[in-house]
């Protein structure tokens, strides 16, 4: 699998080592783990969010609709694929995904925003009329005023439970 991000329009941060490190430090950090926390580093990755641009979008307000650039990306190249497989790797013909399933994923990826600045590292970058000076170290915050708080059902017809984790997520109670 390869996760690419790009340069364009995240200005002076480019050039600075340590955007590129901390979006390598992913997959250090998850090289002996397993794909999901991987999908988890990228996606709040800043650098992953500007790139394929889900950073900042929002729930549907009656004119715009969440941006479904990363939803679309997120089935096709890092997950799911654009056509079903068979165990034995074979493909079967069917397409794994509609157009109503990448709207519905794009809710998933609402309020997604940049962290706070760190003083001494955008700041010193901050032009008045620039976004360049944004965090793109520190993961992504979410927003939950941005963020659409309704259900959204998964490709295979599950439910994607949202504000609440799923009872196998959670840490077994102790005590």
């Amino acid at each position: 699998q390869i996760y690419i991000t790009g340069v364009g329009g995240i200005g002076d941060a480019a050039s600075e080592i340590e955007v590129w490190t901390k979006y390598h430090d992913i997959f250090v950090d998850n090289a002996f783990g397993n794909l999901r926390d991987v999908l988890r580093g990228i996606s709040f990755s800043p650098m992953m969010a500007h790139y394929l641009t889900y950073l900042g979008s929002k729930q549907f307000d009656g004119v715009m609709a969440p941006d479904e650039n990363y939803a679309r990306e997120f089935m096709q190249l890092f997950t799911i694929g654009l056509k079903e497989m068979r165990s034995d790797g074979t493909f079967t013909g069917e397409e794994t995904y509609t157009t109503d399933d990448i709207v519905t994923q794009a809710r998933v990826w609402t309020g997604f925003d940049v962290p706070f600045e760190r003083a001494g590292i955008e700041m010193k970058r901050r032009p008045l009329e620039s976004i360049s000076y944004l965090n793109y170290i520190d993961d992504l915050l979410v927003k939950p005023e941005r963020r659409d708080p309704f259900p959204k059902m998964n490709v295979a017809g599950g439910y994607l439970g949202d504000r609440y984790p799923l009872c196998d997520e959670l840490e077994p109670l102790v005590g």
